[in-house]
């Protein structure tokens, strides 16, 4: 009996199986699978027909021959979704079968687990730095998501309160309406809309940049990047190293082209979550304690990466240059913003890297238009020079990089083979070199990733980010300094008391009215100035006072006082509005 063959988009929709989407992943792999009527074989519910012979002839063949074919079929939709350091659980499997029965064993069993340390991970999750409103309602969203999958949902109320509790200081108005919304209406889509409206407002508020109080608090309240709960899954057994067979070759380690390929002797290679975690070497951002698939850098490119792709690919604009060929743009996505690529198709050399420049000059945002990553229309805010040190045979050999874009959002920095040559540099590419020269003497030198890139051996020499740091106002200032006097403010510039302090030249004086309102205070009554009455009504005070916070059950929220000079005597009365103090007078 024919079978549905998969298709490539079929196998595309579904997101490759990793640490934290079993449930979902089982789900949408079922479905695949039960399209194609292959579902019953990987469960076991349809065998493979025992052979029946005939004079030494096998009469069921063909049965024999469709059953493999949906087996090879099976495993073939199994093994491509499934990210390449889980693969290694798999392999050796001789059936569909097999395969599924080790990813159940591997993942079911470890859900309770995992459930705990993503709920841990949700509980802590705070705003991060440079977000907007909209990334880190998705940020909640999606961690409840994948707590739902393992069967530790979290309710809407939940996700909406969290939300809520973890927006920076100058939403605390928008707190105080989302209060009197009826709750029949405090959803996430609403909460969602309302904020994102608040955003917009707060930006044009602060002529297009962010809320003085934000800034202030995420300059003291800077969340520091944790990987517990990603080395308690990894101590798990889900990532990591795997054995991999009995020839004493070693585990895939980390992810992309990082291998391990020594082993030890006279045995398999181990997780190394069983050893001094201290010893490990992040492939990524060579920094120890942890390994690349942990790293917060990585991750933080990641999800830079995914906003990145959600802008609108099909937009009409003017004049662009092309920075990225289509063919280099997976590769792309997955280095560091500091590493540098050798690009043929880049018309200019390129960096995100404001600290990278020693000489800059803005362009108006919108007339340089740059086609990055994916197809999505970047713009170039600067240009410049940037000073790099190249690594040849050992040896630092330092130069410039003229005419250098400053394109945020680009990714990592793209060195033009064409400027290069136009300058008068020869470029020699072998199998998997790439050498840059000038007069038969090599200045620049690099290896190739993966099928197309060059990962050029040069880095930037990085500026002091105070010299690129823009100048602030003296309300910016007078906030970060916990409202200071402007007086010792100017002090502290003219004395250099406080390192690159950053305040800008010309009219220092400053009002706040947040300082005002605070130091506003009730004049007291004279006590000097009159003589003491003599009679009775000789000499009357009167004063009013309200609104009150909270009204009395008349709804009285005024009080009306009279006091008389001589006796002493006073007189109270409550009235509703200011106007009928006459009355109590008459």
């Amino acid at each position: 009996m024919a079978i549905a063959v998969p298709l490539v988009g079929e196998v595309r929709h579904i997101a490759k199986l990793n640490l934290l989407n079993w449930g979902s992943w089982r789900y949408g792999i079922s479905i695949l699978l039960e399209r194609n009527r292959l579902f019953r074989v990987t469960l076991r519910q349809e065998l493979r027909p025992a052979e029946i012979l005939n004079d030494g002839v096998v009469e069921n063949q063909n049965l024999i021959d469709d059953w493999d074919q949906k087996d090879v079929d099976a495993r073939m939709i199994i093994y491509c979704n499934i990210e390449p350091q889980i693969q290694v659980l798999v392999e050796g499997s001789r059936t569909a079968a097999d395969m599924w029965d080790r990813l159940i064993l591997q993942f079911a069993q470890a859900a309770a687990a995992n459930a705990n340390l993503l709920l841990s991970k949700f509980t802590n999750y705070r705003y991060e730095k440079g977000n907007n409103v909209l990334s880190h309602v998705n940020r909640v969203r999606t961690m409840a998501e994948e707590l739902r999958n393992l069967n530790s949902a979290v309710s809407e109320q939940q996700v909406v309160m969290k939300i809520l509790a973890t927006l920076p200081p100058s939403y605390r108005p928008f707190l105080s309406a989302w209060r009197n919304v009826p709750p029949a209406e405090q959803t996430i889509d609403n909460l969602t809309t309302r904020l994102v409206g608040e955003e917009i407002m707060s930006i044009e508020r602060n002529g297009g940049e962010a809320d003085p109080v934000d800034t202030a608090f995420f300059a003291t309240h800077t969340p520091q990047i944790t990987n517990r709960t990603d080395q308690g899954l990894a101590a798990r057994g889900y990532r990591g190293g795997y054995s991999r067979g009995r020839s004493g070759r070693g585990g895939v380690r980390g992810r992309g082209i990082h291998h391990n390929y020594g082993g030890r002797r006279g045995g398999q290679y181990h997780d190394s979550s069983n050893e001094n975690q201290s010893q490990v070497i992040c492939f990524n951002c060579d920094q120890p304690g942890h390994k690349a698939f942990h790293c917060p850098e990585k991750r933080s490119e990641e999800r830079k990466q995914a906003r990145d792709d959600r802008f609108n690919k099909n937009r009409s604009v003017g004049k662009s240059f092309g920075a990225v060929s289509s063919s280099e743009t997976y590769g792309l996505m997955a280095q560091r913003p500091s590493h540098w690529l050798a690009d043929s198709g880049a018309t200019h050399h390129m960096t995100e890297q404001r600290s990278f420049f020693t000489t800059y000059r803005e362009i108006p945002p919108g007339t340089w238009k740059v086609n990055g990553i994916g197809g999505v229309v970047l713009s170039a805010l600067g240009i410049g020079t940037v000073e790099v040190t190249a690594l040849v045979d050992g040896k630092p050999v330092f130069g410039k990089l003229n005419e250098v874009l400053h394109v945020p959002g680009i990714g990592p920095s793209l060195f033009s083979i064409g400027c290069a040559t136009a300058a008068g540099m020869d470029v020699y590419f072998s199998d998997t070199k790439v050498a840059l020269s000038v007069n038969q003497n090599t200045v620049i030198f690099g290896h190739r990733i993966g099928e197309a890139l060059y990962h050029l051996q040069i880095s930037a020499n990085k500026r002091d980010d105070s010299a690129n740091a823009a100048k602030l106002k003296m309300g910016t200032v007078h906030q970060r300094f916990a409202h200071l006097n402007c007086k010792d403010i100017v002090r502290m510039k003219r004395t250099d008391a406080v390192k690159d302090l950053g305040l800008e030249d010309g009219d220092l004086s400053f009002s706040c009215e947040a300082c005002i309102f605070g130091k506003i205070h009730r004049t007291p009554f004279p006590t000097e100035g009159h003589e003491k009455a003599t009679g009775v009504c000789e000499l009357v005070h009167g004063d009013v006072g309200g609104p009150t916070h909270v009204s009395t059950f008349d709804d009285f929220k005024y009080y009306s006082l009279l006091k008389d000079d001589y006796t002493n005597y006073t007189d109270v009365k409550l009235i509703r509005r200011k106007n009928e103090v006459v009355d109590h007078i008459m």
